[in-house]
């Protein structure tokens, strides 16, 4: 999960790393760049979990976004021995990535955006 931050709400959050998809561009394809663009890393047997609408707010700005959740694999192993990666983002920011047990999500030692996720996540 890429964790963020509001500073209009004070809110450490966790989403799932990604980005806008491009004029043409198929959502699986924009998977496949946004992680090699965001961590350098390959990602294979992608499979298409569902879609999921967010109207949020964002540092005090109103947010509307439809989100394509896919799962699969990355092709370097080793990614799944790292507990978090360090890179920089779109924006210039830097970005950490790291495994969350879905359990603090659920206990809400954490928050994961967007809404719903965490229900397909378990399924």
């Amino acid at each position: 999960m890429a964790r963020g931050f509001d500073s209009q709400k004070g809110e450490t959050f966790y989403r799932p790393p990604g980005g806008k998809i491009q004029f043409g561009e198929y959502s699986w394809a924009t998977v496949r760049r946004q992680i090699k663009e965001a961590i350098g890393q390959e990602i294979k047997n992608l499979t298409f979990v569902g879609p999921l609408e967010s109207i949020f707010q964002y540092e005090g700005h109103e947010c509307h976004e439809i989100v394509f959740v896919f799962e699969g694999e990355f092709v370097n192993k080793q990614m799944y021995t790292q507990s978090q990666i360090t890179t920089q983002g779109t924006d210039g920011k830097a970005m950490t990535i790291e495994w969350k047990p879905l359990s603090d999500f659920h206990r809400k030692k954490a928050m994961l955006y967007p809404d719903g996720l965490i229900d397909m996540l378990e399924r």
